[in-house]
């Protein structure tokens, strides 16, 4: 009977906190304690960690040592193949998972999951791997790889040993050609574009996790939070859950996106310029107040029933709290260059005012919605009503 080959798994993170514990402990069910390890990313700052869990790190140091290209300011977050070279480089094994700490697993005994890809030869498993077209969004950057570009998801990967060497020999002659005089962070291939291109290129054997197991992927993605743990209630056993956010990152990521969504919206920022004239704080107020009120109101007239699959069940409805507080969301002028002026005498002459007319729209004139990050963000309420 030939032997079973060691796998290690590695938890991909900036930050040791409840997700990563929560993660950890699900692990703990079929992975040994010496298997699992909290692989950190430590450009930014220290990460501490309780001496119970094994720890392994990076920072630009270690990143420049192994001739990384270091110089993008979220290197970590872009390129997760990074983690796979720290974990390699102090744990040997044969096959390494890599997992983010948003990631969940609804299955009643997890090993169900892992235990067909145990004597998997297979070196390279990533989620939604395949050919990517000219409209992805990592497309133009993977073509200085190869000119056949594939992608995946990073969020839940497994690499062999060999695999990681030989994308490791490859990561190093890329990160060659960038920085200093060289191509610019901008154009740096991220993990999913570069782990699967190069593999491809390489000639490693490559298969789709979700392919392998598409029942299981029905509620992975990697756009759309699930507000954990309260939609594990309505997730069948047996799935693989992701992004999966607890309350505070939910917040989080809600705001980044209703914030991109206001701030992408040239017509609105249109709208309160005009409202307001553009100049007085008393008149900017009231036109937030109103904007707050009008999403409040959307959200009310638009919930969503849950009946399409990956929502909620049948027969409930998912709806916001009628007094949703905005307030993270302030209306802040961005004036055009004092230089430029403003008719009417400027913030000096009856505060932008002249003879009490209102000034006309400036070229430069911008308004944008700057989050509070010390507010929480709305007072969501998630309710789940029976019928």
């Amino acid at each position: 009977m030939t032997e079973v080959p060691r796998v290690c798994v590695g938890i991909r993170s900036h930050r040791f906190g409840r997700a990563e514990r929560d993660l950890y402990a699900a692990l703990r069910e079929c992975f040994h304690a010496e298997d699992i390890f909290i692989v950190l990313d430590e450009t930014e700052q220290h990460v501490s960690v309780p001496t119970e869990f094994n720890k392994v790190a990076f920072d630009r140091a270690a990143l420049e040592a192994r001739a990384l290209f270091a110089e993008h300011p979220r290197i970590g977050w872009l390129c997760g193949d990074y983690f796979y070279y720290a974990l390699r480089a102090a744990v040997a094994a044969d096959h390494y998972w890599l997992i983010e700490p948003d990631l969940r697993f609804t299955h009643a005994r997890l090993h169900d999951f892992f235990a067909p890809f145990e004597r998997d030869p297979t070196a390279v498993l990533l989620c939604r791997f395949g050919e990517r077209q000219r409209g992805w969004d990592w497309y133009v950057p993977a073509l200085i790889i190869a000119e056949q570009v594939h992608g995946c998801a990073f969020p839940l990967s497994r690499l062999g040993a060999g695999a990681i060497d030989r994308l490791l020999l490859e990561r190093q002659q890329l990160s060659g050609r960038f920085g200093g005089a060289g191509l610019k962070a901008a154009v740096y291939p991220n993990d999913e574009s570069f782990v699967a291109t190069a593999a491809m290129k390489l000639g490693l054997s490559c298969a789709d996790l979700c392919a392998v197991q598409p029942a299981a992927f029905e509620h992975f993605s990697v756009r759309f939070p699930y507000l954990w743990p309260d939609a594990a209630a309505e997730i069948p056993d047996g799935c693989v859950v992701h992004p999966a956010l607890y309350a505070d990152d939910f917040e989080q990521a809600f705001s980044r996106k209703l914030g991109a969504v206001l701030n992408g919206a040239g017509e609105l920022r249109r709208l309160a310029r005009h409202a307001t004239c553009g100049t007085d704080a008393t008149h900017n107020a009231r036109v937030q107040a109103l904007l707050q009120q009008g999403i409040t109101n959307w959200f009310a007239r638009n919930h969503k029933k849950g009946t399409k699959k990956g929502t909620t069940k049948k027969g409930t409805d998912l709806f916001f709290e009628e007094k949703i507080n905005l307030s993270p969301f302030s209306l802040v002028e961005r004036p055009p260059p004092a230089a430029r002026g403003r008719r009417g005498g400027g913030a000096g002459a009856g505060g932008g005012r002249a003879g009490g007319r209102c000034p006309p729209p400036q070229k430069g004139d911008r308004f944008i919605f700057r989050e509070n990050k010390s507010v929480p963000f709305f007072a969501l309420l998630l309710r789940l009503r029976a019928r």
